[in-house]
């Protein structure tokens, strides 16, 4: 009988009086008969014997069995009336022989042994040795007890061997994420992280390193769409970081986990916001910052701290810069000052501290430098934008900044645009060449391929740079590798990948190819500027009306040029109806000097297209 069989015995119903039982034995004789069935067999007369013999005929039993049963029913005689014997003999073997009939319907164990010891406690059950049968069951038990045991330590042993694989090959998985992100292949990497977790046991213990990869996911798509211009990868980023957030809102989460997570979700909606000029996204930023800053504690987290004050910092300058809000420009650097501050109080417990403290200050003081130009720009003053320059300097010598490393190259274009609009400001050539010279310095050592977006970025500001001495030096020579770089510039940046980026430095190049055109005799370079200008125009009036006025503004005055070099009216004509579109914007914004501008312009060129019908009379 198999060991691993679990029985289950009919039940014996109910049984009716003695009298109404046909055992072939008159009630009266049974207690003799047990005590000579308890006797030894010698002692039995040659009619109890019979009886007991016919007995088990009767009820189909052994004669071993029938003795087993009157045994165990003498401790009982005086207490049971002769028709309740009756009874319970009957009841005694129905028991016995359904427990036979039980064995008899399993398989044989497949131990030799316990096959073994199973037809010997079969032999003795049918012959009714009921000590033999207990000692062979109680040892079966203990035998089998004993078997489970190891059977039960050797599976813990492979569920432990089970798990461990299993933790092994997610740790492969996501080592091949982090291959993925040695590649820039970021999505590949977002793919691995989001397998990793997914093939973590589904238990509770692996609960916070399901979500460390899922967090890893989403910051891989982030980057995703940060390098790339990605918005759909952004859009992922976003509702991955979104679901942790709300995963991780439990009273017993850890709160400096929490709170990197916040800071992980603004951060992706800083980036994200800023590419797409998505204003929603960006107050989400500043909210999610503040969500974490509201349970972080600065004396028992100070490192956390720190890093949400600067993120929140971030979050703040990208928002102030979008909506022109000067006061959202103080609140990010006083958030800034307040990091840098407490980050010079931390105790320098060890070298690793010391270069985390280090690092952290570098990028702090970069956001700061770059927070100070904007005010610098949007109050003119010469004093913030030197301020920008001295931390941006603080902020490139940072020793742990990996040289040609995408944040080393942004550093370095920062500088450069803070040393371009002093120079600028003070008319001083100097400061437009040291801002040549720190974009150039970034363009040699930034491969094209592992950053394309920053790439873009600086060879868009150095052709700003380039103007910005142009017009200084009035030196046409500089136009043409100002137009130079915004066209490098715009290999990377597309109206899909980067719409507002593509859009400005569509502009840039449009201005610069227009000046270039009207210190050249012919018209080709003016068509280019005209053109330059019309690919961007019908995209941003219902967006940005003053940008669409300024823009329909400058395609007036350059068609009005092209009228007067061509001898034809009709560019004349087609340049007031440009310039009579963005007189109603420019009045609806209020702003008097551009209004008289326009007017005159107008003006002007009403009484040139009168001249050219006047000679066409």
């Amino acid at each position: 009988m198999s060991g691993s069989s679990t029985g289950v015995f009919a039940d014996r119903g109910s049984y009716a009086a003695g009298r109404d039982l046909h055992i072939g034995i008159p009630p009266e004789q049974l207690p003799s008969l047990i005590a000579a069935a308890v006797g030894p067999i010698e002692r039995r007369n040659s009619e109890q014997q019979a009886i007991i013999g016919s007995l088990g005929e009767r009820l189909g039993t052994s004669e071993g069995i029938i003795n087993a049963v009157l045994r165990a029913l003498e401790p009982h005689v005086g207490v049971l009336t002769p028709d309740g014997l009756a009874a319970k003999i009957l009841e005694l073997v129905i028991e016995r022989q359904q427990l036979l009939q039980h064995r008899a319907s399993h398989s044989p164990d497949p131990d030799r042994g316990l096959a073994e010891l199973d037809r010997a406690l079969t032999a003795a059950l049918e012959v009714g040795d009921d000590a033999q049968a207990q000692s062979l069951l109680q040892l079966k038990r203990d035998l089998k007890l004993a078997a489970s045991s190891r059977r039960g330590e050797a599976a813990a042993r492979l569920n432990e061997d089970a798990t461990r694989d299993r933790l092994e090959a997610v740790e492969a998985e996501a080592e091949l994420g982090k291959l993925a992100l040695g590649s820039a292949d970021y999505l590949a990497a977002a793919r691995s992280f989001e397998a990793a977790a997914g093939f973590l046991p589904d238990d509770g213990a692996f609960l916070k390193a399901r979500w460390d990869y899922l967090e890893q996911a989403a910051d891989a798509l982030s980057r995703q769409g940060e390098t790339f211009g990605d918005e759909s990868a952004f859009v992922k980023a976003l509702k991955l970081y979104m679901s942790l957030v709300q995963l991780k809102k439990l009273p017993d989460t850890d709160i400096a986990d929490y709170a990197g997570t916040l800071n992980a979700f603004g951060n992706s909606l800083t980036r994200s916001g800023a590419l797409r000029a998505h204003t929603v996204r960006l107050e989400m930023a500043v909210n999610s910052h503040r969500a974490a800053l509201a349970i972080v504690s600065r004396e028992r987290l100070p490192h956390v701290w720190i890093s949400t004050q600067f993120c929140l910092g971030n979050a703040l300058k990208t928002l102030g810069e979008h909506k022109g809000d000067g006061a959202l420009l103080e609140e990010a650097i006083a958030a800034f000052h307040s990091a840098l501050e407490q980050n010079d109080c931390l105790p320098s417990v060890n070298q690793k501290v010391v270069d985390l403290q280090h690092g952290l200050k570098g990028a702090i003081m970069n956001s700061l430098a770059a927070t100070l130009y904007a005010t610098g720009q949007r109050e003119n003053s010469i004093t913030r934008l030197e301020e920008a320059a001295e931390a941006f300097r603080l902020a490139t010598a940072d020793r742990h900044l990996e040289f040609g490393s995408p944040e080393w190259a942004i550093r370095q274009n920062n500088l450069g645009n803070a040393l371009q609009e002093i120079g600028i400001r003070k008319c001083k050539r100097a400061y437009l060449e040291q801002a040549v010279q720190v974009r150039m310095t970034a363009l040699k050592a930034l491969p094209r391929g592992s950053a394309p977006l920053v790439w873009a970025k600086i060879q868009s500001c150095l052709g700003d740079t380039f103007r910005g001495i142009a017009r200084l030096e009035e030196d046409a020579g500089y136009l043409e590798q100002s137009i130079n770089a915004y066209r490098l510039a715009l290999n990377e940046y597309t109206h899909d990948r980067t719409p507002l980026d593509w859009a400005r430095t569509q502009n840039n190049l449009a201005a610069a190819l227009w000046w270039l055109g009207e210190t050249e005799e012919g018209t080709e370079t003016l068509e280019a500027a005209l053109g330059a200008y019309r690919i961007v125009e019908p995209e941003t009036r219902d967006q940005a009306p003053l940008d669409w006025a300024r823009k329909q503004h400058n395609i007036a005055l350059i068609l009005e040029e092209l009228g007067l070099r061509h001898g034809d009216h009709v560019f004349i004509a087609e340049a007031i109806s440009n310039l009579e579109g963005a007189r109603v914007e420019i009045g609806v914004a209020g702003d008097a000097g551009w209004f008289t501008k326009a007017d005159a312009d107008l003006e002007r060129m009403k009484r040139v297209l009168g001249e050219f019908d006047d000679a066409a009379r």
